[in-house]
């Protein structure tokens, strides 16, 4: 679980500096597809996960309501049954892996795995804005622990 949280916690970083370094110069982008990982790593980021659950926290604790009328209901469980489905799909693209049982734990996925994400990118902000306002700005990778067996 160590190793898998700071090797996630390295890309969650490498995609805010993607998007730190370049949203400044996307104006002047000529490629599309640029631009568009660009805004898909924004929006994965820092709309879904931190926008999104700090609206819900805020409601939660009576700090903010707001209210949007809609069936909300209805498109949560649409998207509940949409990553259930796409994650377990691409989990039974590995031979032997399309059991029952993994389609258990993959419905329990959102609610736990899914929400580490959240503590992750959380983790990842607060250590990229630390080196932002270090003397030492310089970005560096280092190579991911491997366990034997």
């Amino acid at each position: 679980m160590k190793v898998w949280f700071k090797q996630r916690t390295r890309w969650a970083q490498g995609n805010m500096w993607i998007i730190w370094h370049y949203f400044w110069r996307a104006p002047k982008l000529r490629n599309f597809r640029i631009l568009a990982d660009i805004l898909y790593f924004l929006f994965i980021h820092f709309v879904f996960f931190v926008a999104s659950d700090l609206i819900f926290l805020l409601g939660l604790f009576g700090i903010a309501r707001i209210t949007i009328s809609g069936p909300f209901g209805v498109i949560w469980i649409l998207a509940y049954a949409l990553f259930v489905a796409e994650t377990y799909i691409s989990l039974s693209l590995e031979r032997g892996e399309g059991t029952p049982r993994n389609l258990m734990i993959t419905c329990l996925m959102y609610f736990t795995y899914s929400q580490l994400w959240i503590v992750l990118i959380f983790r990842a902000t607060w250590l990229m804005a630390k080196r932002c306002f270090s003397r030492n700005k310089e970005f560096r990778w280092y190579k991911t622990e491997r366990s034997s067996g």
